[in-house]
């Protein structure tokens, strides 16, 4: 759960790029995979050794990207999402939700953005 919102807060930064695009709405499952696919695609690539700021932003660039090229598949996914929270939240849950289903390179991208959040909430408490 942890790192599906930190997945949404990546995403707050792209809720512009989401909703000023004019693409059409309607989208074909194969559309919505090619997005998850690239997607996937880039969480590979993401170094999980890599300092925590420049993990972040692997995974940001991932998000960003894959929402930059697939405007309407994402809008369309916000359908799929709860319906409390920002767009960027909402869109958070729904790809952090289809990556852990479906993407294995995802779920060490979890385990560590978890690590990385909860590292951030011990120094927030320190202070």
């Amino acid at each position: 759960m942890i790192a599906v919102r930190s997945l949404a807060i990546t995403l707050t930064l792209t809720v512009a790029i989401i909703f000023g695009d004019k693409v059409a709405r309607s989208q074909s499952p194969a559309a919505q995979q090619a997005l998850m696919g690239d997607l996937c695609g880039c969480m590979t690539r993401v170094d999980l050794r890599a300092t925590d700021g420049v993990f972040e932003r692997s995974v940001r660039t991932c998000l960003e990207n894959a929402v930059l090229h697939h405007p309407s598949s994402a809008r369309e996914l916000l359908k799929d999402g709860p319906e409390k929270g920002t767009a960027g939240y909402r869109l958070g849950q729904v790809l952090g939700a289809h990556l852990d289903r479906q993407c294995e390179a995802f779920r060490a991208v979890k385990v560590r953005l978890q690590h990385v959040h909860e590292k951030a909430l011990l120094k927030k408490g320190s202070s």
